[in-house]
């Protein structure tokens, strides 16, 4: 616990910008969880209703625990659908929240800390970022894995928020919200005319690496809060070299290798730091390359239309499916 408060309070320094954002009311996440209550997390907690819950607990830790603790057919047939209701009125502009989750959640987590291959995650129309408390602690690459990621979700934070407030105007504000949070991809093909590229806001390799969609050309919002935590992290470890951060230090995250492996034939290996810390802290068991080929596609498009611009398409284009260049 003291360990990862130190850590956010480095990342906050470290951190260009504000964090801030356009976030759900706490009156109105009040409402949806009395609306449809939580009653696996009500019933983990030891509490009776989810009125004596939100009496005792802190309602961003109650709405964390939704992603872990809640069944996910239920979030999207139940908790999710009264989203398509909301006005812009429900939001309003404040701090992003970065919290370690008391140690009661250690053991409601574990199983989704499990499936994400780690214990950090984030929510964001409640624009909070959130620690589980790990039931291994001190493995291989433990801290560096959070630092990256809780730098990365505050950039994804920050991203959606912008979304959300470009849609305030909108008389479908709450479907559009549902959609982004959501995060599909069009299945729909591309024009068959023009130059067309996808734009994906999420890792569909983890899911199906063979997905058709990743041989498209493509953007992907994700790489784009990679490259600005990494950028964060190699400003730190510049200002601060005792803290031994400086060895990926001109190491684009797009950069992959392939090597000879004898009988098995040529290897691709990535070098894209978080692919790396993911194979370290599983104990070197399995190969991750997703990070790496989606920041590839993106750093492709980012030498002939700029850093900036893919940015802004990805902001204003992203409930469209694709951009058409011209």
């Amino acid at each position: 616990q003291d360990g990862c408060k130190k850590l956010i309070e480095v990342i906050k320094e470290a951190k260009l910008g504000r964090e801030e954002g356009f976030f759900l009311k706490e009156a109105k996440m009040r409402d949806f969880l009395f609306l449809n209550p939580p009653q696996n997390t009500v019933k983990a907690l030891g509490y009776k209703s989810v009125k004596e819950a939100m009496e005792k607990e802190s309602v961003y830790h109650i709405f964390a625990a939704l992603r872990f603790a809640e069944n996910e057919r239920w979030l999207n047939n139940f908790f999710f659908r009264p989203y398509n209701d909301l006005l812009a009125d429900s939001f309003e502009t404040r701090e992003i929240r970065v919290e370690v989750l008391p140690e009661k959640w250690r053991k409601i987590g574990a199983e989704y800390a499990g499936k994400k291959l780690h214990h950090i995650s984030h929510l964001k129309e409640a624009g909070i970022v959130f620690i589980i408390p790990a039931a291994q602690d001190g493995y291989p690459g433990q801290s560096l894995e959070n630092f990256t990621l809780i730098f990365h979700y505050l950039y994804e934070v920050e991203f959606y928020s912008r979304v959300f407030r470009k849609y305030a105007g909108s008389s479908d504000f709450g479907r559009k919200i549902v959609d982004l949070l959501a995060a599909n991809v069009s299945s729909l093909p591309l024009p068959k005319e023009g130059v067309s590229w996808r734009i994906i806001p999420r890792y569909l390799a983890k899911l199906n690496e063979s997905d058709p969609r990743l041989f498209e050309p493509h953007i992907n919002s994700e790489p784009l809060h990679w490259l600005k935590a990494e950028s964060d992290i190699d400003r730190l470890a510049e200002k601060n070299p005792q803290i031994g951060l400086s060895f990926w230090r001109g190491i684009d995250d797009f950069v992959g290798e392939i090597f000879h492996a004898g009988k098995k034939g040529d290897n691709l290996v990535s070098f894209d730091l978080i692919d790396n810390l993911i194979f370290l802290s599983r104990g070197g068991i399995g190969k991750y390359l997703y990070h790496q080929q989606e920041a590839l596609w993106n750093k492709i498009f980012i030498e002939f239309a700029g850093l900036e611009k893919m940015e802004e398409i990805l902001t204003e284009k992203l409930d469209k499916g694709w951009i058409e260049l011209k």
